[in-house]
């Protein structure tokens, strides 16, 4: 059975549906997007809201460099899923400084079907693993227009 496909669309209007997504582990845990964040907040306002659903493995909270305000959104980590997902569903929504957050997954797999969930999609839309045409050349470029590049057009 193919997962069911979740737009970013989706999970912020349904914290429900960025539950049924099917997210990535990090390498120390579960992380989580949050969106919407005030632009005077401060790390310690986002550790004492998402504390009380597990330890707070990492924190991350982007700046402007020109103001110096947050950019209004932050990424946090929880070693344990469960943690994750409670954060997720009882924070999304709520007000955080006098302005609404949304809460989502950081990193979801992307699977295709035939391939039961193994494969990843990269930004290119190609999947990883996948051979290109050309023969030795893992440029992905077309291995028929080879030209002579050691002379100059002057």
């Amino acid at each position: 059975m193919m997962p069911s496909a979740c737009s970013q669309q989706q999970r912020l209007k349904k914290p429900e549906a960025a539950l049924d997504c099917k997210p990535a582990k990090s390498k120390e845990g579960w992380g989580i997007f949050i969106t919407g964040i005030c632009e005077e907040a401060q790390e310690d306002d986002l550790e004492e809201a998402f504390g009380v659903f597990g330890e707070v493995l990492g924190l991350q909270l982007p700046l402007d460099r020109m103001t110096g305000f947050v950019k209004g959104y932050c990424m946090l980590e929880y070693k344990e899923r469960a943690e994750a997902e409670s954060a997720i569903a009882k924070m999304h929504g709520q007000e955080l400084r006098g302005k609404a957050v949304s809460v989502s997954w950081l990193c979801q797999e992307a699977t295709t079907r035939g391939n039961q969930g193994k494969s990843t999609q990269t930004l290119e839309g190609k999947q990883e693993g996948s051979v290109s045409s050309g023969a030795g050349d893992d440029s992905g470029h077309d291995s028929s227009d080879k030209r002579d590049r050691s002379r100059s057009p002057r």
